[in-house]
């Protein structure tokens, strides 16, 4: 108390609010999740990635739809209001076979108005069967932004993204590093 008295009363209210700032700020950088990988959310986990702005999903994800029930992915994606991008990266998962019924199991979803942004990166087998899966109505019914690098679309792959009639209401779509020559482009 006896510090106190050398401050002002608006010394003191500014110096605690000053405080309480600084105290938020450092607050939000802990809690606040940026990227967190679908494996990682559980039953028990679930409420603290709920500020996650990215979900992943790799080839340690398929665990996730082993154990649970599709109806918790479908929950996830409805609840978690702040998440705007759904990444997918598949490197180092050598089964095509796995590939395909994991890009048939998220493809059967439909993305929420939250999630502007698609991104499937280094799935080297992005067929034309995962891109008709990947361009139904309902899953990117939503999107804004697709993001397919390193997939080895080729030129055919290109000429069916920008030839979807699903696709017309995209804005951006990233296609770098593709396997694409002159004729694709």
């Amino acid at each position: 108390m006896a510090i106190l008295s050398f401050f002002t009363p608006e010394e003191i209210i500014m110096n605690l609010r000053r405080v309480n700032k600084e105290a938020l700020v450092l607050c939000k950088r802990v809690y606040e999740t940026k990227v967190v990988q679908l494996e990682k959310i559980t039953l028990k986990s679930v409420k603290f990635f709920e500020r996650a702005n990215e979900i992943k999903i790799s080839k340690e994800s398929l665990k996730f739809f082993n154990v649970f029930k599709d109806e918790f992915f479908e929950e996830i994606l409805s609840h978690y209001s702040n998440v705007r991008t759904l990444t997918i990266n598949l490197n180092f998962l050598f089964d095509e076979v796995r590939k395909e019924k994991i890009i048939e199991k998220i493809s059967s979803f439909s993305l929420k108005r939250n999630i502007h942004t698609f991104q499937a990166e280094d799935v080297p087998s992005l067929e034309q069967r995962s891109l008709d899966h990947l361009t139904r109505i309902n899953f990117l019914r939503n999107i804004q932004n697709l993001k397919l690098p390193r997939n080895n679309l080729g030129n055919q792959g290109v000429i069916y993204l920008f030839g979807c009639e699903n696709l017309r209401h995209i804005r951006k779509i990233d296609l770098s590093s593709n396997n694409i020559d002159m004729e694709g482009a």
